[in-house]
């Protein structure tokens, strides 16, 4: 993802995200938070959305490299409790991290 993930982006990426997850059925979706410069609660609603749709099917979101205004969002609603935050691709990729065997999409 790229730019403000707020009111006037998010019906797009997710149009985008659930057709992705749908056509691929993987239950493992990272999300690559590092070019997203601001968030509000769409934002954190889409990301909310795609949690309960995959955890519902065993899945699995995990959050890659947001930043600092982003992280606090998201540590005020709670989300880095529920939710994998890693620092990068490589460490939300490490080989014999759980969930990863049928690959992420990003």
């Amino acid at each position: 993802m790229e730019g403000d993930l707020d009111l006037h982006t998010v019906n797009g990426i997710r149009a985008q995200v659930d057709a992705a997850l749908e056509n691929t059925g993987t239950r493992t979706l990272l999300m690559d938070l590092s070019r997203v410069p601001f968030m509000d609660s769409s934002g954190l609603g889409f990301i909310l959305g795609r949690y309960r749709s995959l955890r519902e099917k065993g899945g699995r979101v995990i959050l890659v490299a947001p930043r600092a205004q982003v992280r606090r969002v998201l540590a005020l609603a709670g989300v880095d409790g529920i939710m994998e935050i890693c620092a990068s691709k490589a460490e939300a990729y490490r080989p014999g991290k759980e969930g990863r065997e049928n690959g992420p999409i990003e």
